[in-house]
């Protein structure tokens, strides 16, 4: 009965751990989305080329990859660590939706130019994102499967 009650105790606390820290992942990717967007509105901080070996590498287009890389892992935690339930694909959505938007908001400001590379460059990272929080899922899947205790 005292081993029942103190797993009962301890599923409890991880669902209400569980629960904080997809609501502050929920709230970082809102703090990080409207990062975004002003970000893609404010005047250029005018880093584009990085000089290696007397070529020049586009270190913005590496920067917005790295940018939007990081948006599916903080869903896939804010989506309770499960890639198949339907609020990870809507924060996808809304994620796609942003790495397009993002660029094209640059039309019409006039201190920034639109460049449809940029827009690969998002969706480049985004993708980079989704498979790995598809790999890790995968991993925690396979971790559950073999030790179903834990």
């Amino acid at each position: 009965m005292t081993s029942k009650l103190s797993e009962l105790l301890l599923l409890r606390i991880f669902s209400v751990y569980l629960c904080c820290v997809k609501n502050i992942f929920r709230i970082l990717l809102a703090i990080y989305a409207i990062l975004i967007l002003a970000l893609s509105v404010a005047p250029s901080w005018g880093i584009d080329n990085l000089q290696a070996q007397n070529q020049a590498i586009r270190i913005d287009y590496i920067l917005h990859a790295l940018a939007f890389l990081v948006i599916p892992l903080f869903a896939f935690i804010a989506s309770g660590y499960s890639c198949t339930t339907k609020q990870w694909f809507y924060y996808l959505t809304i994620a796609t939706l942003l790495a397009i938007g993002a660029e094209f908001i640059q039309i019409v400001t006039p201190t920034r130019t639109f460049n449809p590379f940029d827009v690969l460059s998002n969706l480049f990272g985004l993708s980079v994102g989704i498979l790995s929080a598809r790999i890790w899922c995968r991993r925690r899947i396979q971790k559950q499967k073999q030790n179903p205790n834990t």
